[in-house]
């Protein structure tokens, strides 16, 4: 699969970067809503937590909106990665009929697009953030690193779903209720100091949770996250790289003739 990825490298970016461009083509705002979408988001559960659950501060002093953003706008663009994914070959059937180009290379493309929208949202976190007071620190460096480990969950998930997508048209329709029963069972609207204690070791199994923590580790509390949370964000990568792609060699001599 690596070798396929990195062949048609360019072929990828190119559909990466024209999806970005049809996505919002119609919008008078144009690629600005891969911002404003995240943001009304953020402003809306920032009004649950602070002035219905009263909820002012998330953890040490950090404003609840900081926090907020800090794990929204990456769990918005995991799920898009994804959505997008499970929905990959079914919106590229047109190509996946005419060309001989791996059925991986559609997903990723997906993915990449989900990463660039994701670049550009946390960029204006970063400057938002040192604008309200945030000093910054060279762990923010290390930032790329969680964010594209997490979208590489995203891609992992989204080539096991977007390969069975094919064969089970009832996945779609569920998928968002799926994605929305994970957010609220990992710490991504809340700290894991919310969940009392008898629960909160069950958070550790949830995928999602190693990247929440290495994301405000390094960016809200500027420290390295613990060699066991890097080992924890790799080794759901590859697990669900790897279980994506057996499912896809399982089944990709019909992928084609069932488009």
């Amino acid at each position: 699969m690596t070798g396929a990825l990195l062949k048609y490298r360019g072929f990828i970016w190119r559909r990466a970067m024209l999806d970005l461009r049809l996505k919002y083509a119609a919008a008078d705002l144009g690629v600005l809503w891969n911002v404003l979408h995240p943001i009304l988001l953020v402003l809306i559960y920032t009004f649950v937590f602070t002035y219905v659950l009263q909820r002012g501060t998330a953890r040490d002093g950090v404003p609840y909106w900081l926090f907020l953003c800090s794990g929204l706008l990456p769990w918005v663009a995991f799920s898009e990665c994804v959505t997008q994914g499970a929905n990959g070959f079914q919106r590229a059937a047109p190509y996946l009929r005419r060309l001989a180009v791996p059925e991986e290379v559609f997903i990723a493309e997906r993915a990449l697009s989900a990463t660039i929208g994701l670049s550009i949202s946390f960029v204006i976190l970063m400057v938002v953030a040192f604008a309200y007071g945030l000093t910054p620190s060279w762990h923010w460096a290390l930032l790329p690193l969680a964010l594209v480990l997490l979208q590489g969950l995203g891609f992992g998930i989204g080539l096991t779903l977007g390969t069975l997508c094919v064969f089970f048209r009832d996945i779609p329709p569920a998928l968002p209720l799926l994605l929305r029963v994970a957010m609220w069972t990992a710490p991504v609207l809340y700290p894991a100091t919310f969940i009392p204690e008898r629960v909160r070791p069950y958070t550790l199994a949830h995928p999602v949770t190693p990247y929440m923590d290495a994301i405000r580790n390094l960016f809200l509390e500027q420290t390295v996250p613990a060699w066991w949370v890097w080992a924890l964000c790799v080794g759901w990568v590859v697990v669900s790289v790897v279980i994506g792609s057996l499912v896809l060699r399982a089944l990709r001599s019909e992928i084609r003739d069932v488009l």
